[in-house]
């Protein structure tokens, strides 16, 4: 399966990566300077309380905040996020980049960064900068120079709009790229948009991969927002961190299992690619599951992903009577059938067989435009391609 961004949707993507660099790359940046090289408390201070501007109330205890900021751990964290940002705009850092970063500090700080008190501080002031909440809303950073040094900076919505809705109509997908079954979607609340001055689409979510609250230098990073549906979103995933779920969100032991969730990433792995959806009999009774490679880390990460989004589970208990239906499809594929249906449909131009078993074709890049897709071009490729006495004829005039 593809990843995201599909093909179909590539120039959608790098337009709407162009537009949110545009929005948060510079003033992010030059935040981010202004921190990791500031040794006065009391200008920092200063400037954590001008940075509520229209964000009232956001940061309180800066005192607290600042000290956390001025500490050995607190520079050294803000050291190694700015390294990272003048490499590459976090905001619009490719996968790659996040897992370095991702990896690098947690390698450096050990389990005090998920627990240590100078951590939850500094972190206080990354969700206030780094706030997908106004982004949803249609805000965007702005910072403003006053007089002796005054830094004023925060969320604005003093230009064009831009927000959740519109990133994902730039993806392009139809259907969750993580259980292929819910619909992605933007709906306007009014009939005519140009009325709507605010809140003018109800839409999908947009799941952070990687937490915010434990990342929260991630929050408006665009290849860590994932569209995915309510049930993969909030009753399964939920604030599920992918790196440390393997101990019962407690540190990994080693680097290793930073890297498992390459593999679960839509935005890095062909996902679906990695597995194969199969019927099993499971206590005398039919069930789905996924099958993995034989490699290790794709095993591993296969039970991943069954943590996070009990992948056999639901497709069992909710979408069997539709794989039943594929199956059923499937055993219809007999000479006496090909032939009726040639008869049928003898004035159309093409009919293909991937199309009246699965609907779609399935060697297109994008299936995962299609419910289930994943699920029915599995059982085709295993029920009707290995057999090869019954894929003769696959294409008839």
């Amino acid at each position: 399966m593809a990843t995201l961004p599909l093909k179909s949707s590539i120039d959608a993507w790098n337009e709407a990566v162009s537009i949110h660099a545009a929005r948060f790359a510079r003033p992010v940046s030059h935040v981010l300077r202004m921190v990791s090289l500031c040794k006065n408390k009391v200008f920092l201070v200063d400037m954590l309380g001008r940075s509520l501007c229209k964000n009232e109330g956001k940061i309180k205890n800066k005192d607290e905040i600042a000290d956390a900021m001025l500490s050995s751990c607190g520079r050294k964290y803000f050291s190694i996020i700015r390294k990272y940002d003048r490499c590459e705009s976090i905001v619009a850092a490719r996968p790659q980049l996040i897992i370095t970063l991702v990896k690098e500090i947690i390698e450096t700080f050990g389990r005090r960064f998920y627990t240590g008190t100078e951590f939850v501080l500094c972190n206080q002031f990354l969700k206030a900068l780094f706030d997908y909440n106004s982004f949803a809303e249609g805000k965007v950073i702005k910072i403003k120079f006053g007089h002796e040094n005054k830094v004023w900076w925060g969320m604005s919505q003093d230009a064009p709009r831009w927000d959740a809705s519109m990133l994902i109509r730039k993806m392009g997908i139809r259907y969750c790229p993580y259980c292929n079954a819910e619909t992605i979607y933007v709906i306007p609340k009014c009939d005519n948009e140009s009325n709507c001055s605010e809140d003018i689409c109800y839409h999908t979510a947009l799941d952070h991969f990687l937490p915010k609250d434990r990342y929260p230098f991630l929050g408006l990073s665009l290849y860590n927002l994932v569209p995915s549906c309510t049930r993969c979103n909030t009753s399964y995933k939920h604030n599920k961190d992918p790196i440390s779920l393997w101990q019962c969100d407690v540190l990994p032991r080693d680097g290793h299992d930073v890297d498992i969730f390459r593999a679960a990433h839509p935005y890095i792995e062909n996902v679906y690619d990695n597995f194969t959806m199969r019927f099993v009999l499971r206590n005398g009774e039919l069930a789905l599951e996924y099958k993995a490679n034989v490699r290790e880390a794709l095993c591993r990460s296969r039970v991943l992903m069954e943590s996070m989004f009990r992948w056999s589970q639901t497709y069992t208990e909710l979408f069997m009577p539709e794989a039943l239906a594929v199956a059923g499809n499937i055993q219809k594929i007999r000479p006496v059938y090909m032939q009726m249906l040639k008869k049928a449909y003898g004035k159309l131009p093409v009919l293909s067989m991937e199309r009246v078993v699965c609907g779609f074709d399935i060697d297109q890049e994008d299936f995962m435009n299609h419910r289930l897709g994943k699920l029915k071009v599995d059982l085709f490729n295993k029920h009707v391609r290995n057999h090869k006495a019954l894929w003769r004829v696959t294409k008839y005039p």
